[in-house]
């Protein structure tokens, strides 16, 4: 494998940093650090399956924005943009951003996350 993860990871740390809409960190597969103050972090996944198509297959990952409030307003875009182009990965087809809402634990704070599906091709040959 050519460190995709590793890429994603790069790249979510560096938009992440950004003072424009400061975030928390980024994980992998879920938010792992109770000392988290402030639900403003980013975490990125793989998707379980992995379709063939044709001579290869593809790929899917997510990226999750989880932010108290509201994401600043097309942020989203900002991340799914940078993370595409720094890794190689297109949005995946028939697949929208997703925002659902939740309340920040004991708290009356909301909480708002955008789910992007992306895609990578493999072109490798498979069996």
């Amino acid at each position: 494998m050519d460190g995709l993860l590793d890429k994603m990871k790069t790249s979510l740390e560096e938009i992440a940093a950004n003072n424009d809409v400061p975030m928390e960190a980024v994980y992998y597969g879920i938010m792992n650090d109770s000392e988290v103050e402030n639900w403003n972090y980013i975490v990125f996944n793989r998707i379980s399956t992995t379709r063939r198509s044709g001579a290869s297959y593809n790929e899917k990952l997510q990226v999750n924005i989880i932010h108290e409030d509201y994401i600043p307003e097309g942020y989203e875009m900002d991340v799914m943009k940078k993370v595409c182009e720094d890794c190689n990965l297109r949005m995946a087809d028939g697949v929208d951003i997703i925002f659902n809402y939740s309340m920040k634990p004991n708290t009356r704070q909301v909480v708002e996350i955008a789910t992007i599906t992306l895609v990578r091709v493999n072109k490798m040959k498979v069996i």
